[in-house]
């Protein structure tokens, strides 16, 4: 089934036509949409949620506004690297 250019996967009008095929089995189609699904769940959790604050350090600083010791800091009392008291 060759056309006038002599290419197989063209058709009269010179588009590109897929071969028959070239398509992925279905299986490996779902397990890529699957796989792509949980990548971009994966990205949205670690972009728009953060880490869970613990019910202690929420019961200190309920507490502190509710005492009126203070604002509430700007950013959250823990940090990517744990405080290490200083040792004497």
């Amino acid at each position: 089934m060759h056309t006038k250019s002599g290419n197989p996967l063209q058709d009269a009008q010179g588009i590109s036509v897929p071969a028959q095929g070239r398509r992925l089995p279905l299986w490996q189609e779902i397990a890529l949409a699957l796989l792509l699904k949980l990548a971009l769940l994966i990205g949205i959790k670690l972009m728009f949620f953060s880490h869970p604050v613990s019910k202690h350090d929420a019961a200190a600083r309920l507490n502190t506004v509710i005492a009126g010791e203070g604002a509430m800091p700007a950013s959250p009392s823990h940090s990517a690297t744990p405080h290490k008291p200083e040792s004497k």
